[in-house]
């Protein structure tokens, strides 16, 4: 055996021993979300990601789309105490969808809930144009879930605007499911 090919070989093992030591990354992000106008002002709704299947609502989980399959998912869950810090956003073909806040656990309920209307979410669709509040109270009922990387919950927001229109969009509600984030 020359020296050349004892030089492949140990590369070779290094190579190897390195591959199978490395973590191997976790399941894609998957999330759905479901955005229904209640006051007029944002075109008819609802607006529903993913576009095809059962959409997520408050009993139905529904279908969802996976990071880098059917569209684009990033989201976190993260725990901090007694409250969980929410950030998610979906995308699929022209329509987006974008969650941010916190929720505290509601004693001897069950229930996760936003301290007043802190969350913030966003939308577009192509019939709605660019939408969002600031004002939203976030919620994860008894039969949802919450945990480190992973929500499913509710929000109900008011006084949204409207990219093309700066006044009043529209009052809107809806469900969303975030898995597998970071």
């Amino acid at each position: 055996m020359t020296l050349r090919s004892l030089d492949v070989c140990v590369v070779g093992v290094l190579a190897i021993g390195i591959a199978a030591c490395s973590p191997s990354p976790g399941p894609e992000a998957r999330g759905a979300s479901r955005v229904f106008p209640y006051s007029s002002g944002c075109g008819p709704g609802p607006y529903v990601i993913p576009t095809v299947g059962t959409p997520t609502s408050e009993r139905v989980a529904g279908d969802r789309i996976t990071d880098g399959d059917d569209g684009d998912v990033d989201c976190s869950v993260t725990k901090s105490g007694g409250s969980y810090r929410i950030r998610g956003s979906l995308e699929e073909g022209a329509t987006s969808f974008a969650i941010g806040g916190s929720v505290i656990a509601v004693p001897d309920t069950g229930v996760f809930q936003s301290e007043g209307a802190t969350g913030s979410v966003s939308f577009y669709h192509p019939n709605s144009g660019n939408i969002s509040s600031e004002t939203c109270t976030i919620e994860v009922l008894e039969n949802q879930e919450i945990g480190t990387g992973k929500v499913w919950g509710n929000f109900d927001c008011t006084q949204s605007t409207k990219e093309a229109n700066p006044g009043f969009a529209c009052n809107f509600e809806g469900s969303f499911i975030f898995e597998n984030c970071n």
